[in-house]
C-alpha cells in the first residue's frame, strides 16, 4: 500500500485551516444519512444524551471485561433480578403470614436463613426496578421506539407499571408505618372511584379498623401480577431473534453473588409497625418503589389520577408521537429467491418467513423468503445474507451499489496510485462524516472510496471480494461496538469475514490481510479516524479484535468487582433512604362518617308538563326516580367552626350513600369538640355529639360514624 499518502490534520480539519477538494466536490452528505430509523422529533436532544449512554460504555469496558459490562444488558439483568425476586418471594412465605394481624410479627422473628430470603427478595426486587428503568431510559434516548420496535416499548412500558405496582403492593404486606403510608395513599385514589359502597380510606383511620378480607385481597394480587408480567416480557422479546432473555453464565454468577453478599452483609431493615393514630415524621424509605408516596402525601385523589394516566398515556404512546415518518421497507424478489433460508435465519427481528411455493414454482425451492413490514426496521442485515441478491432494498439496492462502487474505483484508479474502498455503518463513529454521494470521496478520509450503509451486516462477503477484484487495496468495515443498534448485524458480519457463517468470505480467492474489520461506536471519532488511517499505512496490522493477554483480564475483572460494589452500595442507599411525611401541625382530628341522606322523590315529568300533552299521551303512573339528599357535616373546635360541607350521595343515581373523611391539623392540648351531622331536607342536625379531648403530640385522634353504631372516638379512652 502507499505509505505517502495525503495526511489531514484532524484539528485543522476541524477549524477550516486545511480543505480536501471542497471545491470540485460536494460534501453536504453525511454517512449517518443512511440510518434506516424513521427521523423522531427532538432527535437532537435525544443524540446527544444517548452520546452519553455510549460514553459510559467506553468508560466502563475500558476498564472491565466487556461481557461484564452491566449497562449493556441491563434488560436481561432486569429479568434476571425478576427471577431471582420472584424464587426468593416464593421462598418466603415458609416464614410470613399473611395476616393483618401476624404480618409484622412474623417478619419481625423470623430465622436468620428467613431474613437472609426476605433480604434477598427486597434488593433484587430493587435492582430489578434500577436496570429496567435504565434500560428504558437507554432505548429511549436511543430512539429505539419507532416503526415495528414499537410492541417492545408498549410491552416494555406495561411490564415496568406492573413492576412498581406489585412492589407498592409489597410494601403493604410488611404492615409497618411504611406500609400505612402507602396504603392511605392508595386509599385516596381509590376513593375517587365510585366503586366502594363507602370510602376505602375509613379502614385506615384506626388499628381495629383494617379489613383482614382486604390485606389477603392484596396479597393474592401481589402473588398475581408477576404472571402478568411475564406475559408482557414474553411479548416484549416475541419479535427478536436469539434473544438473551437472561444473562449469560459470568454476569448470572456476578449478579447473584452480589446480591447474596448485600443481603447478608447488610439484611433489610424493618420500620417500626403500622400504628394508626400515629403521626409519622420520618422513616426509612425504598425509593425504588415508594417516591410515588412523595405526591400521594401531599396531592388530592383526582390530582394523583391526573398525573397517572397523563404520564402512562405519554409514554406508551411515543412511538406515533414523536416519529415523523416512517422509511421504506425492502422486499423479497420471490423469482430469484432460492430459499436457502439463510435471510430467515440471520434477520434480527424474526421479519422473515418461509413461505411454500406452488406446485409449478419449484425449479428454485420448495420455499421462498417473505418479508412483513410490520415487523421489519430496515437495517439492511438480510440483503448481506443473500446470495442470490434477492432483496430488494430500496434506499440501498446492492446491485446498483455493486456498479458504483465499480466506477468509482475506475475513476479514482486513474487519478492515484492506490484507493481503499470502506463501508461504514450509519450509527458508528464514522456516522458524521462528510461524503460526496457522487463520487464516494470522503472529506476527512482522502485516500478512501466511502460507501454509506445502514448496518454492516447489509455488506454481502463478494462485495468485499469485488472491491479487491477491481483493484481496491483494501477493504475497510466499520460497525457500532458494544451494543450495536441492530443487535446481531455486527456480530454475523464478524463470523462471515472470519469464515464461520454463511455467507462466508472466501479466504482462498482474497488475501485476508487487507480486509479490516473495526468496531467504534460514535463517541469515537478519534480513534476510528486514527486507525482508519494507520491501516492504510500498515496492511499488516491484523483485522479483528484480538484477545487479550491473563494480565489484563484480571484487572479487568478486579474493577469489575469494584463496579458491582458501587452498584450494590447504590441499590442499599435508594432501598433505605430516609423520607419526612409532611406534617402540617403537632396532632391532628380525624371525622369519618357514612350516612344516607332521606329519600326525595322527583317525577319524571312536571305536573305542568303532563297537563300540556293530550290526555291519550299523558303518564297516569309516572315512575318517580328515587334519589337521596345530600349530608351535611359541622365540625367545632373550642367553639368555633373549623369546617362545614355539603356531601352528595354515591352511586350512579345519587342514591347511595354519603361519605367522607376529613382531617383537621389542631395543636396539642386539650379541646372540646362537637360533631354535627344532618342532611339538606331540613335544617335541623339528626345526630350530634360532644368530648373534651386531649391531643397528643404527633398522634392523631379520630371520631367515626354510622347509624348502626353511632359515634365512636378514639382512642378509646377518650369515650
Amino acid at each position: 500500500m502507499n505509505t505517502e499518502k495525503q495526511e489531514i490534520n484532524l484539528v485543522e480539519l476541524a477549524s477550516g485551516k486545511q480543505e480536501v477538494n471542497t471545491d470540485e466536490n460536494d460534501f453536504s452528505s453525511q454517512v449517518k444519512d443512511q440510518r434506516p430509523d424513521p427521523p423522531v422529533r427532538g432527535e437532537s436532544v435525544l443524540r446527544v444524551i444517548d452520546r452519553w449512554f455510549h460514553q459510559l460504555d467506553r468508560l466502563v469496558e475500558r476498564y472491565i471485561p466487556q461481557n461484564l459490562n452491566p449497562f449493556t444488558q441491563s434488560g436481561a439483568i432486569a429479568n434476571t433480578t425478576f427471577i431471582i425476586a420472584l424464587v426468593s418471594g416464593f421462598v418466603l412465605l415458609f416464614w410470613y403470614k399473611p395476616s393483618v394481624h401476624q404480618a409484622y410479627s412474623s417478619l419481625d422473628q423470623i430465622s436468620p436463613l428467613g431474613d437472609f430470603f426476605r433480604s434477598l427478595h427486597r434488593y433484587s426486587s430493587d435492582a430489578c426496578m434500577l436496570f429496567i428503568m435504565f434500560h428504558a431510559f437507554k432505548m429511549f434516548f436511543a430512539r429505539r421506539f419507532s416503526g415495528a420496535r414499537w410492541l417492545a416499548w408498549v410491552t416494555g412500558i406495561v411490564a415496568l407499571a406492573l413492576l412498581w405496582f406489585d412492589g407498592w403492593l409489597g410494601y403493604w404486606l410488611v404492615w409497618d408505618e411504611a406500609a400505612n403510608q402507602v396504603a392511605v395513599g392508595t386509599a385516596k385514589m381509590l376513593d375517587q372511584l365510585p366503586i366502594f359502597a363507602e370510602p376505602l380510606s375509613r379502614s385506615f383511620l384506626t388499628d381495629d379498623s383494617f379489613d383482614s378480607l382486604l390485606f389477603f385481597l392484596v396479597f393474592f394480587f401481589h402473588m398475581l401480577i408477576p404472571l402478568a408480567m411475564g406475559i408482557a416480557l414474553w411479548l416484549h422479546v416475541s419479535r427478536l431473534n436469539k434473544a438473551h432473555f437472561i444473562t449469560k453464565k459470568p454476569m448470572t454468577i456476578a449478579v447473584l453473588g452480589s446480591l447474596g453478599v448485600l443481603s447478608a452483609a447488610l439484611p433489610a431493615g424493618l420500620a417500626k409497625p403500622a400504628k394508626m393514630l400515629e403521626i409519622q415524621q420520618t422513616m426509612p424509605l425504598d425509593y425504588f418503589y415508594m417516591l410515588p408516596m412523595y405526591f400521594t402525601d401531599r396531592l388530592e385523589g383526582g390530582a394523583l389520577w391526573a398525573i397517572t394516566l397523563i404520564g402512562f398515556i405519554a409514554f406508551v404512546s411515543v412511538p406515533w408521537v414523536l416519529v415523523k415518518k416512517r422509511r421504506p421497507k425492502p422486499q423479497v424478489d420471490a423469482d430469484r429467491c432460492n430459499g436457502c433460508e439463510q435471510c430467515y435465519k440471520d434477520c434480527p427481528f424474526n421479519a422473515i418467513t418461509m413461505l411454500p411455493r406452488a406446485e409449478d414454482d419449484k425449479k428454485r425451492g420448495d420455499f421462498y423468503a417473505s418479508i412483513d413490514p410490520s415487523k421489519c426496521i430496515a437495517c439492511g442485515i438480510c440483503v448481506g445474507s443473500c446470495d442470490p441478491v434477492g432483496i430488494e432494498f430500496p434506499r440501498l439496492p446492492a446491485m446498483d451499489v455493486r456498479r458504483e462502487i465499480d466506477s468509482w474505483l475506475h475513476e479514482r484508479l486513474e487519478e492515484e496510485s492506490s484507493v481503499d474502498v470502506a463501508y461504514i455503518c450509519s450509527n458508528s463513529a464514522g456516522a458524521d462524516l462528510h461524503i460526496d454521494e457522487a463520487t464516494g470521496r470522503c472529506k476527512e478520509l482522502p485516500g478512501y472510496i466511502v460507501r454509506s450503509i445502514p448496518c454492516v451486516g447489509w455488506v454481502h462477503p463478494l462485495m468485499i471480494e469485488r472491491a479487491l477484484r477491481k483493484g481496491a487495496e483494501g477493504v475497510l468495515i466499520v460497525g457500532c461496538q458494544s451494543e450495536p443498534d441492530y443487535r446481531l448485524g455486527a456480530m454475523w458480519t464478524e463470523e462471515r469475514i472470519s469464515g464461520g457463517r454463511h455467507p462466508e468470505l472466501r479466504n482462498e480467492k482474497v488475501d485476508s490481510s487487507r480486509i479490516h474489520y473495526l468496531q467504534y461506536d460514535r463517541t469515537d471519532y478519534d480513534g476510528f479516524i486514527k486507525e482508519a488511517r494507520e491501516l492504510q499505512r500498515n496492511t499488516s496490522k491484523f483485522t479483528l479484535k484480538q484477545d487479550e493477554s491473563s494480565s489484563t483480564k484480571m484487572k479487568k475483572y478486579i474493577m469489575g468487582a469494584f463496579l458491582v460494589l458501587m452498584l450494590s452500595s447504590l441499590t442499599y442507599f435508594f432501598s433505605n433512604a430516609p423520607y419526612s411525611v409532611p406534617i402540617q401541625n403537632d396532632s391532628e382530628l380525624v371525622v369519618s362518617f357514612t350516612m344516607p341522606g332521606r329519600p326525595v322523590d322527583s317525577s319524571v315529568k312536571k305536573e305542568s308538563e303532563q297537563q300540556n300533552l293530550q290526555s291519550h299521551m299523558q303518564s297516569r303512573n309516572a315512575p318517580a326516580k328515587r334519589e337521596r339528599s345530600d349530608v351535611r357535616l359541622r365540625i367545632d373546635v373550642d367553639g368555633e367552626t373549623v369546617h362545614e360541607q355539603k356531601y352528595e350521595p354515591s352511586g350512579l343515581y345519587n342514591d347511595g350513600m354519603s361519605g367522607a373523611v376529613e382531617y383537621i391539623p389542631l395543636k396539642a392540648g386539650a379541646h372540646t369538640v362537637e360533631v354535627y351531622l344532618g342532611d339538606t331536607t331540613s335544617e335541623e342536625w339528626l345526630y350530634t355529639d360532644q368530648k373534651k379531648v386531649v391531643f397528643k403530640d404527633n398522634h392523631r385522634s379520630v371520631i367515626k360514624f354510622n347509624r348502626a353504631d353511632g359515634f365512636q372516638w378514639y382512642p378509646k379512652s377518650q369515650e
